[in-house]
């Protein structure tokens, strides 16, 4: 620093020799440790087949959540679209003003077309009806006028003492909620599922 005219931090950057660097000596010491490393550690075999293998995982993932809708973010869009219909058709509101909250209790998906990157897709949700329990949501996701996927959500409204009946959430949501059946095929899957062990049996 002494022999070369710095006097601010823009003489510094201005620079084009080194101005702080190591002692010969630790050089040497930093050469020796860089040679011992990429000998013993960084090309050692057993860390380079984890490297390849490591190579093949990211390529495998990329390929997998960019080529193809997966399974996982099928679901996060239909939450997205459920979301969306509680927002628009008033019931979030509704339910917030009690203290209540939405929870997934069962879902059951069929899965038809193959989603890749790039098609266009669409999200149709319609509130099914209820029973004692629960509240039902049919949701189809639809690439132009096919449906590619469609899947059955039961819906349990909670508050801090468990799952609110359902004759309370339907005086909150008006009237003319009375007048829809819960479909014989959401029903029946619901029975099925009541049938089903808890806890599950290893």
């Amino acid at each position: 620093i002494r022999e070369t005219p710095v006097l601010t931090v823009e003489d510094v950057r201005l620079n084009s020799k080194n101005l702080v660097t190591f002692s010969y000596e630790m050089q040497k010491r930093v050469k020796e440790l860089k040679s011992f490393l990429f000998k013993k550690l960084y090309k050692h075999p057993v860390v380079s087949s984890m490297s390849d293998l490591a190579e093949v995982v990211i390529s495998d993932l990329f390929e997998i959540f960019l080529e193809e809708l997966n399974n996982g973010r099928t679901l996060t869009l239909y939450d997205l679209g459920r979301i969306s219909y509680l927002l628009r058709s008033g019931l979030k509101n509704k339910i917030v003003k009690q203290g209540w909250r939405f929870t997934v209790a069962g879902s059951s998906i069929r899965y038809r077309k193959r989603v890749t990157i790039f098609n266009l897709l669409k999200v149709n949700t319609r509130f099914l009806g209820w029973d004692e329990r629960f509240i039902y949501f049919q949701q189809t996701m639809w690439k132009k006028n096919d449906p590619v996927s469609s899947i059955l959500i039961r819906s349990a409204i909670t508050d801090k003492n468990g799952i609110v009946n359902s004759d309370r959430f339907i005086k909150i949501i008006g009237a003319e909620a009375r007048n829809i059946d819960l479909p014989d095929w959401a029903g029946n899957w619901s029975n099925a599922e009541a049938k089903r062990i808890w806890p599950p049996e290893f």
